[in-house]
């Protein structure tokens, strides 16, 4: 149980006309509180909390496990499962999405001997996309340049 509770409002008006309780700020004491200890890695293993994933508050290193990195990408996951890499998603804090606090899941965790493979895999994917993507406008250009020449050879 919290110390004591102090409202952001509580300075401006009567406690008795308060009634939303969004900015409470709950004030514990030291013999209250325990230091996070962050497990390490075991056996190659990335530790992860009952969710699945690392806890990356702010993508902070600090809050990593030792022996592992963040990779910041949204294919990173889908191409570490390609490559059959050791990966877990990392929660770097949560949003508001239609009322209600959702976790923001933003790259995942790896050992730090994958995280330059997977970068650099993840760099090739993009590039891949970017080629397909160039040669899909060029085909529809050269479509419409085509579909243009016959109107004017019909007439």
């Amino acid at each position: 149980k919290a110390l004591r509770v102090v409202r952001e409002e509580e300075k401006d008006r009567p406690a008795a006309t308060l009634k939303r309780k969004d900015n409470e700020l709950k004030l514990f004491g030291e013999w209250q509180t325990t230091e996070m200890v962050i497990p390490p890695v075991v056996d190659g293993e990335i530790p992860v909390n009952e969710y699945g994933s690392v806890e990356v508050w702010d993508s902070d290193a600090r809050f990593l496990p030792r022996g592992t990195a963040l990779v910041h990408d949204k294919l990173a996951r889908d191409v570490a499962k390609k490559l059959n890499v050791r990966c877990a998603p990392a929660l770097t804090g949560f949003e508001t999405k239609n009322g209600r606090r959702v976790p923001v899941m933003s790259g995942v965790v790896v050992l730090e001997g994958d995280k330059r493979m997977l970068e650099e895999a993840c760099a090739a994917v993009h590039a891949e996309k970017l080629r397909a993507a160039t040669d899909k406008r060029e085909r529809a250009a050269v479509g419409r340049w085509e579909k243009l020449a016959r109107g004017l050879l019909i007439r």
